[in-house]
């Protein structure tokens, strides 16, 4: 299902139990471009989460990203779990330097193992890429779930496209 590792073991739950981005590790690690996004309030707006509550309630990332990568390993039991998303490159790109930075276990995706709804909607589309954005999707292709910037919600709406597109 599209994004169902990096939405519900991460940002999903994160956005309903405080935790999973919310310690503050500038001390330890330096100010990152990551810690400076946060900082944004029109960032912040758009998720929904309250950095300083993260960082005063928020998880440690280590056990947080630890037992996220544990959950996507449980869920793909034999098989290889490939993440998946509308874009893809938004939420691998954190996703990735999180559970190779943080989970004690690395990533349960390995280095490649991710599929982008963005680029199949292209190829089978016969679009440039450019033109394949969520906005461009055909009815069909769309999902009844809305885009809310809510993790759980925006799971749901690119599982409902990812499962209308290959039907296609």
């Amino acid at each position: 299902m599209a994004g169902w590792a990096t939405q519900r073991a991460l940002a999903g739950e994160a956005a309903e139990v405080p935790g999973v981005c919310g310690h503050d590790h500038r001390g330890g690690f330096g100010e990152s471009s990551f810690d400076s996004f946060f900082e944004e309030a029109e960032a912040l707006h758009v998720n929904k989460l309250d950095r300083d509550r993260l960082i005063r309630e928020g998880a440690d990332p280590a056990d947080a990203m630890t037992e996220a990568a544990a959950w996507v390993r449980q869920m793909a039991g034999a098989r290889q779990p490939v993440l998946v998303a509308f874009p893809l490159s938004f939420d691998w790109t954190w996703l990735y330097w999180y559970l190779t930075n943080f989970s004690r276990d690395g990533s349960p995706f390995g280095h490649s193992s991710c599929f982008d709804i963005k680029i199949a909607f292209a190829v089978k589309s016969r679009l440039p890429i450019s033109a394949a954005g969520r906005s461009k999707l055909p009815v069909e292709l769309q999902a009844p779930s809305p885009h809310t910037h809510h993790a759980v919600d925006d799971a749901r709406e690119q599982a409902e496209v990812f499962a209308r597109l290959m039907e296609k």
